[in-house]
């Protein structure tokens, strides 16, 4: 299973630290829809998170950002660059 975070509990305080706790809710929820077979890969959801949803580009969709961080495993992306949006 994907969806095991293993991060600490986030106490939403600070702005900062809201940003945090969604961001590894909405990480959480995709790495479900992978699991479950919603979506077929952790590219597909990245791209629609960022298109969809307005995801942060910056941080290349949710599976991205709990790669990046850590917050999840196993790794999605083996080497794989994040998606960048064109412009």
């Amino acid at each position: 299973i994907h969806w095991r975070c293993n991060s600490k509990k986030v106490a939403a305080k600070s702005p900062k630290n809201s940003a945090e706790f969604l961001a590894e809710l909405m990480s959480n929820e995709a790495a479900r829809c992978l699991d479950e077979g919603i979506v077929e890969s952790a590219e597909a959801i990245d791209l629609a998170m960022v298109l969809g949803t307005g995801y942060a580009p910056f941080r290349g969709g949710p599976l991205h950002y709990a790669d990046e961080s850590k917050l999840i495993r196993p790794k999605f992306f083996k080497d794989a660059p994040p998606i960048r949006m064109a412009g």
